[in-house]
């Protein structure tokens, strides 16, 4: 308000300034959204990471927790089959290795899926008998198809090399998969497993694997359904599992570069199909194909006399079974220890063959840092003694740990008896 010369008018001037409060109030509030939304990506990937981590814990310690009895039901399985059985305990005893089967492959599906999230699933390439792969597939399906009164058959081309390169354990593992799958859906028929040469060129074969089945079928609608975690249909009265089978081999499959197919009606049965490249040596195949016939378990003599073998293992029943595996072969002495003590005085005053050792031990001393003090014993004993780990641990970075404190070999748990025996005279010193 000013008031003007020689009158007794005043100029008021009035100056709107809204917008500007309008727009600074927008900037304000832009502002803090911006910083709302950035706590809240904040809080949200603290969530993801907190969830995450409490996963991998739960699912490590579920491994662990679930691979001891496993280790066991198998171990005294394999065992019980070597003794004097009628039929009917033949048949029980399959049901039982079956049904233990059924839970390892649940439990390693459920480690891969952690893996391929986590982007630490590897491949091992190596040759094998893709023929051998289909034998024992047969040997072990066919008995659980009968349980269901079905017939399992196999079908392979002649023309598929008998040797070639790739990695044995995950191409089973889908095959498994698929398999488990057409067996729990199907009620009459049979089931088929498949494996037909696309083409061959150079050093590399082409093959289709297709696992056909004549069960409930599947509606198109749900094609997609299927190969999603923890998802299954309420078509039948099978409704059980955890529905990981072909999620996993899905991404098996996607991770190897190609893709799983289904074709299906209802009422007709269900065919899941996928392609896979191999390479191959035709001048190594027959020489190959000779030395896996010729493989046998080759013992270590001593000269008549027993191997002395050092086991260190805190799961009672594990111990017991690994005990009854390694005296079953008539060649071992075995000496029992639930945790570190003891150990280094004993292994001071006695000359052993080879040592067992469980890496997660109850006590002060897990296994890694009882396999360094073995190593760093001032013993001529102990330098050179192999130490085989049979653990719970499946991670790759745990066994590269594990090897690096002095185990000479890891076995996971569970494992095969064979692989365990071939496993000890192949690092025992004769």
């Amino acid at each position: 308000c000013i008031k003007t010369f020689k009158t007794d008018f005043y100029l008021i001037i009035i100056t709107e300034h809204s917008v500007q409060y309008r727009d600074m109030e927008y900037a304000i509030q832009a502002r803090n959204e911006v910083t709302i939304a950035k706590h809240t990506i904040e809080l949200q990937n603290q969530l993801l990471q907190d969830r995450e981590a409490f996963k991998n814990k739960f699912i490590a310690s579920f491994s662990h927790e679930i691979r001891n009895p496993l280790t066991s039901i198998l171990a005294f399985a394999q065992l019980l089959e070597r003794t004097p059985l009628d039929s009917n305990q033949k048949d029980y005893v399959k049901a039982i290795q079956v049904a233990a089967k059924d839970l390892e492959s649940m439990l390693r599906d459920t480690m891969d899926l952690s893996k391929i999230e986590t982007g630490e699933l590897e491949w091992v390439i190596k040759p094998f008998g893709l023929h051998d792969l289909v034998g024992e597939l047969k040997n072990t399906y066919s008995s659980q198809a009968k349980i269901k009164k079905l017939s399992f058959k196999t079908d392979i081309d002649p023309d598929i090399p008998k040797i070639i390169y790739g990695d044995r354990g995950r191409l089973k593992q889908v095959l498994v998969n698929l398999i488990q799958n057409a067996i729990k859906f199907t009620d009459k028929g049979h089931v088929l497993l498949s494996m037909k040469q696309n083409y061959r060129q150079a050093d590399k074969t082409n093959i289709r694997f297709c696992v056909s089945d004549t069960g409930y079928g599947i509606e198109k609608e749900a094609f997609s359904k299927i190969f999603k975690s923890f998802t299954q249909l309420n078509n039948s009265d099978n409704n059980t599992g955890v529905g990981l089978g072909l999620a996993i081999a899905k991404q098996l499959v996607l991770l190897s570069g190609e893709e799983l197919k289904v074709e299906s009606e209802i009422g007709t049965g269900s065919k899941f199909c996928f392609n896979s490249s191999f390479k191959f040596e035709s001048n190594k195949n027959e020489t190959l194909v000779k030395a896996k016939k010729s493989k046998k378990i080759k013992k270590k003599s001593k000269k008549n006399k027993k191997l002395k073998a050092l086991l260190i293992e805190d799961s009672e029943v594990v111990q017991m079974a690994i005990m009854k595996v390694l005296e079953s072969t008539k060649d071992f002495y075995v000496s029992p220890y639930s945790n570190a003590n003891g150990v280094i005085e004993d292994l001071t005053h006695n000359k052993y063959d080879i040592i067992f050792m469980d890496m997660n031990l109850t006590g002060e001393l897990q296994g890694e840092q009882l396999t360094k003090k073995i190593r760093q014993h001032n013993c001529v004993k102990t330098k050179n003694i192999p130490i085989i780990a049979v653990t719970a641990s499946y991670r790759t970075e745990d066994k590269i740990r594990f090897i690096e404190s002095g185990i000479t070999e890891v076995i996971v748990k569970p494992f095969d008896q064979t692989i365990l025996l071939e496993t000890a005279y192949k690092h025992i010193t004769a």
